[in-house]
């Protein structure tokens, strides 16, 4: 099953849905998504990058942060947010979403945004 999975996900080249289970899975670790994968986390690395491209911890820390962003928008709290997304503490994921979105997650929710920005990455 593993194989199947694997070969799916690949071969389909996709973003989807099917990533974004696969990483609350795996706790949002690069080692434990390859084991999931039936994969060493270099194999991993090189499928991400050339069906995605990106790397599995880049993709890991966006997606579990525009996740974040969904759940704030829903109107869940900071606490709440924190803990669905596998952070130990809230402090955590609030440093985490500044670094990735440029603002606090209070900021966002005080200016109700409507839409789902891209994160800021420095190249």
């Amino acid at each position: 099953m593993r194989l199947n999975l694997r070969t799916r996900l690949f071969n389909s080249g996709d973003d989807n849905q099917d990533w974004g289970l696969l990483a609350a899975q795996a706790g949002w670790s690069v080692k434990k998504l390859a084991k999931l994968c039936n994969m060493s986390v270099r194999t991993l690395e090189r499928h991400f990058i050339k069906t995605i491209g990106k790397t599995p911890k880049i993709y890991l820390l966006d997606h579990r942060q525009k996740r974040g962003l969904e759940l704030l928008q829903d109107g869940l709290s900071v606490k709440e947010i924190a803990l669905q997304l596998g952070y130990r503490h809230t402090q955590h994921f609030s440093r985490a979403y500044k670094r990735i979105w440029g603002a606090c997650p209070a900021v966002h929710r005080s200016l109700a945004v409507s839409q789902v920005c891209e994160p800021k990455r420095e190249k």
